[in-house]
């Protein structure tokens, strides 16, 4: 298992030297490389290694270096390398030399970071590593004119970088070598006057007696570009052989070890004064990276619980619910981060979420614990329901309007049909096995019917970062059917929540409930259109405005709606008013849902610790927990069953369908949020029996968690690889060009050979049938935006009027829309273009 295992990296300047003696290196670890020069003939070399594809490419030219970065789909390392060595002083450079070796130096590094960077910030990962040269800001060189200059630009441009995008886990590093043995070298040694004697002149001014080579510097590329070098930011490393092994930091973000022996990577020369290496190593004065961190939320987090014991005293003693509260929020954070940073050889990473369950499962059954931490039941109340007011209103921004509209069926089929299956199993069984009324069936049966998109998306993100399953538009889809499937949830709860406290007879009941319904979707309309504007487009701190007004309203209709005798339709208002106000705002929604996300993090851990502290292992009944672990066993297997089903005409293979319904099944934040409120409505109203069916749906709720969200991601993790396809050719599912006219033509398989890398263009088909004379022929149509919608989805036997994409949405057969798309050729149809 190599460092750099399903790494994408790009780089230039790779037919000799530094360039090709790292594509080597990265290649060996596991890397899929492309390695680009202007060179073919000597690039050529590199196609017999595995892993590493050739690509001619001139990087000072824009069109050539925006066509490669539209060739992937995303990139984890760019390895900058093309470089010139001007010999001369200021006097001796013209301006055609200070122009083509600022153009080769530093305009290829700006052209490549800004073709690249974007497809990183997707993924909110990558490093970006530039070839600068001791020759620059570090230190001055005789006839070095503007090669040192262009160095040193580009250690400027790598600190720019660096600073603009640390906090979207963009690294961005320069090597900085001495002398390094390559061809370039050579190539200039022979061009002197006196070879011979230049040869000596360089390695005389080597101490070690011989100049660094290309392979020493490889080894120093693989640290950067591997997740071993993820803590540092912002670096400019030097490596030469008058100190070898040396690596410098510059404006270091996280500590990387020193000898010291070193050259401070600065423009002061002179070596830094150490008193103690190993005390420097391990207490770096002052703290930074990690532990700076760790010491500023420490700090923080004392100042808060300093302030709010000053303000109320007693409540922040042990006893004290603000006390509890802190308690709960800090073991569940602790909880959280232990599980994030447990990772179990060969298996996918555990949501945090879990250790935040189980640390507030532990503060309620510590006998010492449990008397010093105390929460009112309404305070818990409070909080959580301030958690699901944002998880509802996250749902509401993240719905896509056009989605409503144009998602093809097999979505539709998916959001709906097993959390309505899932819900109806779990309303029988749980009535007849735990004893419930037929309504709190239902209310049990809509907690668990929502899967988890808490649990969802990041397995998912990792899959399809991978590649698994992106030709067949699998994560894409599983991950948009997530939210319509919760919101679909939470609708039903809501309503069958209303029907349980209702009084009145039983057509009564259905009257509130479905009252509650129109009244709460009528409200949010009405707050929808008003968010939409106000406040006006034209104010100062638009961004914090719209937040401000969208969370307290959301606030506002959850409790409001307590607090006016309708508990079933606040719900319902927060998600269409978050909604509306999403659609109203477009593009500019984006800053709210972060500032909305920012929120969540605060109350996430909160809502699942405060969940776990409800449960109390002495108190429960083995009866009840036993048949509710029959029950949860039963509708999940239904679940994964019927799920199946709902995939079946979706034009995937048997390991696709097996895996979708497998991946369907995690349960965590939806059950966390709306796991208690039946409790909490009882115990307001003391409504003892209403109570104790309460704790029944909340013990099966947190079993529920505690047995799908692992089980889930750790079968999305491993079942993935195996189950779920990588697309034939790496770049698929890349964006290419601004669009061509054409049509396709038929070519069936049987007479034409596939071609090793399947023809892509972007456009649209304008007429084409699927019909042939051989069978059906089947097209993918891939939308050039992946980040919403459901890219490749297959379409089988139609009739393509015109077809296009515009926001990564699958149109539905001869429907007429606008935009671009990528077809890719699948099963027999390749696409020609006149």
């Amino acid at each position: 298992m190599g460092r750099l295992d399903g790494k994408v990296i790009v780089l230039s300047a790779a037919a000799q030297g530094i360039g090709r003696a790292a594509a080597i290196a990265f290649a060996r670890e596991g890397a899929q490389v492309t390695a680009t020069d202007i060179n073919g003939e000597k690039l050529k070399e590199l196609d017999g290694i595995p892993g590493i594809k050739t690509k001619v490419v001139d990087i000072t030219n824009k069109d050539q270096v925006e066509a490669l970065a539209q060739e992937f789909n995303h990139v984890d390392v760019i390895f900058n390398v093309a470089g010139f060595v001007h010999h001369g002083s200021i006097l001796d450079c013209e301006e055609a030399d200070w122009d083509f070796s600022m153009n080769v130096n530093v305009r290829s590094m700006y052209l490549m970071i800004k073709a690249f960077l974007p497809k990183m910030l997707a993924c909110k990962s990558g490093s970006i590593i530039n070839m600068s040269s001791v020759a620059s800001s570090i230190k001055g060189v005789v006839n070095r004119c503007v090669y040192s200059t262009s160095k040193a630009a580009v250690i400027g441009l790598t600190k720019s970088v660096a600073a603009d995008f640390l906090e979207q886990g963009i690294r961005c590093n320069c090597i900085c070598p001495g002398t390094v043995d390559t061809p370039s070298l050579r190539g200039r040694i022979q061009a002197r006057p006196d070879p011979e004697q230049a040869y000596k002149d360089f390695i005389a001014r080597q101490k070690i007696g011989r100049m660094c080579t290309a392979e020493e510097v490889a080894h120093l590329c693989v640290y950067l570009a591997s997740d071993e070098h993820c803590l540092a930011m912002d670096q400019a490393v030097v490596r030469d052989a008058d100190s070898p092994g040396t690596t410098l930091p510059e404006d270091v973000v996280a500590f990387v070890p020193r000898a010291p022996c070193l050259i401070d990577a600065c423009t002061n020369t002179d070596r830094p004064h150490m008193c103690c290496a190993w005390l420097r190593r391990w207490c770096r004065c002052p703290p930074q990276g990690r532990s700076a961190l760790l010491i500023t939320k420490v700090v923080m987090a004392a100042v808060s619980f300093g302030v709010a014991w000053s303000i109320t005293e007693k409540e922040c003693l042990p006893g004290g619910n603000l006390f509890g509260v802190f308690a709960v929020f800090g073991c569940a954070v602790a909880g959280g981060k232990l599980v994030e940073f447990l990772h179990l050889p060969r298996l996918p990473p555990l949501p945090p979420l879990l250790g935040m369950l189980l640390a507030g499962v532990l503060l309620r059954n510590i006998p010492v614990v449990t008397e010093a931490i105390y929460i009112d039941y309404r305070w818990s109340a409070s909080l959580r329901n301030i958690a699901l007011s944002i998880i509802l209103a996250r749902a509401g921004l993240g719905l896509d309007a056009k989605a409503l509209r144009k998602l093809r069926a097999v979505c539709v089929r998916l959001a709906v049909g097993p959390c309505l299956i899932e819900a109806s199993t779990v309303a029988l069984v749980s009535h007849f096995f735990m004893g419930l009324p037929w309504i709190w069936g239902f209310i049990l049966g809509f907690v668990l019917g929502a899967v988890s998109p808490a649990v969802v998306v990041p397995s998912m993100l990792l899959l399809q970062k991978d590649g698994y399953g992106l030709e067949q538009g699998i994560p894409t889809l599983l991950m948009a059917a997530g939210s319509f499937d919760d919101i679909l949830a939470i609708t039903g709860f809501t309503t069958c929540l209303s029907v349980a406290f209702a009084t009145g007879s039983t057509w009564f009941n259905l009257l509130i409930g479905l009252l509650e319904v129109i009244g709460g979707m009528t409200a949010g309309v009405g707050l929808g259109f008003f968010l939409r504007f106000f406040p006006s487009r034209d104010q100062k701190s638009l961004v914090n405005k719209r937040s401000f007004l969208l969370v307290g309203l959301c606030l506002f209709a959850v409790f409001g709606s307590n607090v006016f005798g309708f508990p079933g339709s606040g719900g319902l208002c927060t998600l269409v008013l978050a909604f509306l106000a999403g659609v109203g705002w477009g593009p500019d929604k984006v800053p709210v849902e972060d500032i909305v996300s920012k929120v969540w993090d605060v109350f996430q851990p909160l809502l699942f610790g405060l969940i776990g502290a409800e449960i109390n292992i002495g108190a429960l009944d083995p009866i009840t927990v036993g048949f509710g672990l029959a029950t949860l066993c039963i509708s999940l297997t239904v679940r994964i069953v019927f799920t199946y089903i709902m995939v079946l005409c979706a034009g995937f293979n048997f390991r696709e369908k097996l895996f979708v319904a497998l991946a369907w099944m995690p349960k965590a934040t939806v059950q966390a949020a709306i796991g208690s409120t039946a409790l909490d409505m009882a115990r307001g109203r003391q409504d003892e029996a209403a109570q104790h069916y309460g704790m029944k749906v909340l013990a099966v709720a947190v079993l529920s968690i505690l047995i799908t969200a692992p089980t889930g991601a750790l079968l999305i993790g491993l079942c993935g690889p195996r189950l779920l396809q990588k697309p034939k050719s790496p770049e698929w599912g890349c964006t290419v060009g601004n669009g061509h006219t054409g049509h396709l033509r038929e070519r069936n398989m049987r007479n034409f050979p596939e071609p090793s890398l399947p023809e892509r263009r972007c456009g649209h088909i304008q007429q084409s049938s699927s019909t042939a004379q051989d069978g059906p022929l089947k097209l993918t149509v891939v939308p050039t935006t992946l980040s919403r919608g459901l890219p490749g989805l297959l379409y089988e036997n139609t009739l393509f009027k015109e077809v296009q994409a515009d926001t990564g949405i699958i149109y539905e057969p001869n429907q007429e829309v606008s935009g671009q798309f990528e077809i890719f050729q699948r099963y027999g149809l390749w696409p020609k273009y006149e």
